[in-house]
C-alpha cells in the first residue's frame, strides 16, 4: 500500500487511530504517524485534537508526519519542566541516601529510623537484606 491509502486502523487502546477512523482522516504511514503523534501529544489524546483538525479540514483529509512534526503541543514547555523537575526528584533521593549513611556511619549502627512512605517513622535495617 502506498503513502496515505488507508485509514489509521480502530483498535482498543488506539484512540487516536479511531479517531482518525471516526472522521475519515486518512493517515500517511499510520505506523509511524500516530505512535508519533501520541508521543508529541503526551499520550493525551485530546492535546491531538488540533492537529486532526487540521488533517479533517483539508481537501484530502490527510494526516502526515509533516503536519506532526510542525504543530506545537502546549504540554511540550511542561515537558522540560517535568524533565527539570524529575532530575531534581533524583538528586534530592541521592542527597538522602548520602545523610543517611552518614547518620549510619556517625552512630556505629547497622539500624535506623527512616521515614516511611506513609509520613510516619519506622525502624529498618540500615542495609537491607541483614538483620542485626
Amino acid at each position: 500500500m502506498g503513502t496515505g491509502e488507508r485509514f489509521g486502523r480502530p483498535t482498543r487502546g488506539r484512540p487516536l487511530a479511531k479517531r482518525c477512523h471516526e472522521w475519515n482522516i486518512r493517515v500517511e504511514n499510520p505506523e509511524e504517524t500516530l505512535p508519533r503523534l501520541a508521543e508529541r501529544c503526551h499520550q493525551i489524546p485530546g492535546m491531538a485534537l488540533p492537529v486532526l483538525n487540521k488533517a479533517h479540514k483539508r481537501r484530502s483529509q490527510l494526516l502526515t508526519r509533516a503536519m506532526v512534526e510542525k504543530h506545537t503541543f502546549d504540554l511540550d514547555e511542561l515537558s522540560m519542566r517535568l524533565n527539570a523537575l524529575a532530575s531534581l526528584v533524583r538528586c534530592l533521593e541521592k542527597l538522602r541516601r548520602i545523610v543517611i549513611s552518614a547518620a549510619r556511619a556517625r552512630s556505629g549502627s547497622r539500624r535506623t529510623v527512616l521515614p516511611a512512605k506513609d509520613g510516619t517513622s519506622k525502624l529498618e535495617p540500615a542495609c537491607r537484606g541483614r538483620t542485626s
